[in-house]
């Protein structure tokens, strides 16, 4: 019980840690650590999949496609920032969708190996 909790709690706070740095490293880098609860979320509930019920891994690509859904739904509310074609707003799309790529692509799969290595 205690290891299966331990292991939602390091895929879930764990990716966020990494996912801060990486984004650090690889984009741009932010002094302050923001949470991002919909991808602890997402983490929490693919390292459950595979822990809890492995007979359901069938809903993975839902919890992702649900996630990108969320993020690419919170982008198209900024209406200021799809109508402006400024050399500035520009970097900024090009930095939100290598920010959402990254998410993408890292978050579930730094959840799916914490899963199956514990």
């Amino acid at each position: 019980m205690w290891l299966s909790l331990g292991t939602l709690a390091i895929a879930a706070f764990g990716g966020a840690f990494l996912l801060h740095y990486l984004k650090n490293f690889l984009l741009k880098e932010k002094l302050k650590f923001f949470w991002d609860w919909d991808g602890v979320l997402e983490r929490t509930l693919i390292t459950g999949l595979i822990v809890f019920s492995p007979a359901r891994l069938y809903l993975i690509p839902l919890v992702i496609i649900v996630k990108v859904a969320g993020r690419l739904f919170r982008l198209a509310l900024s209406p200021g920032l799809a109508k402006v074609d400024e050399p500035a707003i520009a970097y900024q799309k090009a930095s939100l969708k290598a920010d959402l790529a990254l998410d993408l692509f890292v978050s579930p799969l730094f959840a799916i190996l914490v899963g199956i290595i514990f």
